[in-house]
């Protein structure tokens, strides 16, 4: 065990040559992959969310696709991209909001679905704002300890030039 303490109290100073990027730029880089992480989550969970809803659109019966199409006279079956982007369009809105009413639900498993979605786009929302704001108030706090370091390192350098003992020692007197 003290070979094992000698070891840390060895490796406390690394060496500045592989210290590696500067903190706030790892900073700045770790928070752009985080919100595009979430954003490529995001952007997922509604093009899946919108494939169930277009699948539960083209069940036999009364399906909000037949809603649509009756309401708008705009046909949904006949147009892949255009019952892809209206589902896309629903999944993203209920996500987000409870809904515009355009693309409505009209069946119990349509309205289950609905609901689902309502209530995973909240957590995926609460989860995206909570994991940036995290990110931002660990940036602030590391923001402040690096503004601390640099503060009594200028209290030690300024303690170096008024030390008539230690004015032997500064670099700067070297020849």
């Amino acid at each position: 065990e003290q070979g094992h303490t000698q070891r840390d109290s060895n490796s406390q100073s690394p060496d500045p040559a592989h210290a590696g990027p500067p903190r706030r730029l790892t900073l700045r880089i770790s928070l752009q992959v985080v919100v595009w992480r979430l954003l490529a989550l995001l952007a997922l969970a509604v093009h899946w969310l919108g494939l169930g809803w277009a699948a539960l659109g083209l069940l036999d019966g009364e399906t909000w696709v037949d809603a649509f199409e009756f309401r708008s006279e705009v046909p949904l079956l006949g147009d892949p991209l255009s019952l892809y982007l209206r589902s896309v369009y629903w999944s993203s809105v209920s996500m987000s909001t409870v809904g515009y009413g355009d693309v409505v639900a009209s069946t119990q498993p349509e309205m289950g679905y609905t609901m689902f979605v309502m209530l995973l786009g909240h957590a995926l929302y609460t989860y995206f704002f909570a994991a940036i704001t995290t990110l931002i108030a660990n940036t602030e706090h590391i923001s402040a300890g690096f503004r601390t370091l640099v503060e009594q390192t200028m209290r030690c350098a300024r303690a170096a030039r008024s030390s008539p003992r230690l004015a032997s020692h500064r670099t700067d007197a070297m020849p």
